[in-house]
């Protein structure tokens, strides 16, 4: 791939990432993971599921980053397909503030674990 081409694509796709993080995040059971991992019986089960007793704690970051991933390159994609000139300025922008944001979210979200 071009260098021009991934320097078009990738802030479009950090700003894809960053949104769909954060959302999946902070609404745990209504943005499906990929996958569920369970690391006490080390396997893999599609999409979201519980815990119990018997297989201990879900986690769903790994499905978490797989469809951030998805969603970070389907709006690279996107902006792909947009002219250049057009979306030149407002990806650089995007691409700073989008995660600055983000990880104001996420200090928000967790702020209980810090009181």
């Amino acid at each position: 791939m071009k260098t021009e081409t991934m320097a078009r694509a990738f802030p479009a796709f950090a700003v894809g990432f960053t949104i769909y993080y954060a959302i999946a995040f902070e609404y745990n059971c209504c943005y499906l993971p990929a996958f569920t991992y369970y690391p006490a019986i080390n396997e893999f089960v599609p999409f979201f599921a519980t815990g119990n007793d018997e297989i201990g704690p879900p986690m769903h970051w790994y499905g978490w980053m797989v469809n951030a991933a998805l969603a970070g390159a389907a709006l690279a994609v996107i902006s792909l397909l947009l002219p250049a000139k057009a979306t030149e300025k407002a990806w650089g922008v995007l691409a700073w503030a989008v995660p600055l944001v983000g990880m104001g979210a996420m200090v928000y979200f967790d702020r209980l674990f810090f009181i």
